[in-house]
């Protein structure tokens, strides 16, 4: 649970941000390729700048590090994760903690790229929460399953803006996306003991549940991620199969996590 002060904290970060020039804008030291959202972050979890981008052999470079505690900042996929996390676990005693932003309520913002001019913001309907980010748990499971790394995720509003440089008569179809400015946070989970990922079982699920019938509890889209989601948990000892419904296979969750 976010408290009222971390909410006004990260809020004006938020409007502090606006200042930044990024990498890509000519900033100086410090910012990588980091976009806003990334710097936000990391100034939202510490703001000493002397504990960023810390040297950690093998040409990665931790986001954060506070003494024997590493922060990586990770706005996208968790996929590029992976062997980072394979490799401070092999060769250092940090524990690790992952930072994942998910847009619990979004804004839109069209630019004109030859003008410069941009549309007033709209809501996007259907923003993800946590199951919609549950598949990509799968990917750095076996790093989760050490008890070495945690997944902190926060909920937050945030501002899209994007270029009216796709296809189709309102040329959005595929377009580019040019920045995404946090606004608020809303609230919070972390994922670091067994227990935590109980979190990931959705009210209404059978005792002996498939992928389908997790996929319709979660209200997930795709299947595909349904089963990543399910493999993610299988991964950490949160659920085992069983017998099989039919021809589908089946998991239950484990008892005595």
């Amino acid at each position: 649970m976010i408290s009222n002060f971390e909410r006004e904290k990260f809020r004006a970060i938020c409007r502090d941000i606006l200042t930044v020039r990024t990498a890509a804008e000519g900033g100086g030291i410090g910012t990588l390729n980091e976009k806003r959202m990334h710097i936000a972050l990391k100034r939202f979890v510490c703001p000493d700048e002397t504990k960023y981008e810390a040297d950690m052999g093998n040409r990665f470079v931790a986001d954060i590090k506070l003494d024997d505690e590493i922060f990586e900042i990770q706005t996208g996929s968790l996929y590029p994760l992976k062997a980072k996390l394979e490799y401070y676990i092999e060769n250092t005693d940090c524990h690790v903690t992952v930072v994942h932003p998910i847009p619990m309520k979004r804004f839109r913002i069209w630019i004109d790229p030859e003008t410069g001019e941009s549309q007033p913001r709209k809501r996007v309907p259907g923003v993800s929460n946590v199951f919609g980010e549950a598949h990509e748990l799968v990917y750095i499971s076996d790093a989760l399953a050490t008890g070495r790394v945690a997944v902190w995720f926060l909920f937050i509003e945030e501002e899209e803006y994007r270029f009216l440089d796709g296809r189709g008569k309102d040329k959005k179809r595929h377009s580019s996306r040019f920045e995404r400015l946090p606004v608020d946070i809303i609230d919070e989970v972390v994922f670091a003991e067994p227990q935590d990922f109980l979190e990931l079982i959705p009210e209404g699920l059978p005792e002996s549940f498939t992928v389908e019938e997790y996929r319709r509890a979660a209200k997930i889209i795709h299947s595909k991620h349904a089963y990543m989601a399910v493999a993610a948990l299988q991964n950490l000892g949160v659920v085992e199969e069983t017998e099989k419904k039919g021809r589908a296979k089946a998991w239950r969750v484990k008892e005595n996590l």
